[in-house]
């Protein structure tokens, strides 16, 4: 189960790198107490611009792998890009002077590398970010985004904190 949305104004914590970034600002954005993460990314709306395809994580694979062969895109570079986008967008809604703390939940996969980019960014920003990395992808790629958490002074937890009282 997701951890609990506190109320506005008291969030001390904020999730990245487990939701879409339009769920993710949802998140911030939400004033109602105690909804689950879940409740509220159930009700942010679909743009009906375009039909949208899900991508099976095959397909996601291919795409991947159809960019990488053109200059200048590799996933470290989207990455970078990906997790400096989520910080600039947390920055603009919740300024570090108001809102200091975040959570960062990282899972093993290419959103977690996100997640470890905007930390990264968040905390050369002036956040006190902590992050919760129970699932580690040994990978040469995240071993070193790790790495640069810790030398940036993120503190890595062993359990997510108990939801904030309402």
């Amino acid at each position: 189960m997701l951890p609990t949305v506190p109320a506005s104004g008291t969030r001390a914590a904020l999730l990245l790198g487990c939701t879409s970034l339009l769920c993710l600002l949802a998140l911030l954005a939400h004033e109602k107490p105690a909804e689950s993460a879940a409740d509220v990314c159930a009700n942010v709306p679909h743009v009906p611009a375009a039909p949208l395809k899900h991508l099976s994580q095959q397909e996601a694979a291919d795409v991947d792998a159809a960019l990488m062969p053109t200059p200048g895109l590799s996933v470290e570079s989207l990455m970078e890009l990906s997790g400096l986008a989520v910080a600039h967008a947390v920055l603009a809604i919740y300024p570090p002077n108001a809102y200091p703390n975040v959570l960062a939940v990282l899972g093993p996969g290419g959103n977690g590398g996100d997640g470890m980019v905007a930390s990264r960014h968040l905390a050369s920003l002036g956040y006190l970010v902590s992050a919760y990395y129970p699932k580690r992808n040994g990978g040469a790629l995240y071993v070193g985004l790790a790495a640069s958490l810790e030398q940036m002074g993120v503190r890595f937890v062993d359990a997510l904190p108990p939801p904030l009282p309402t």
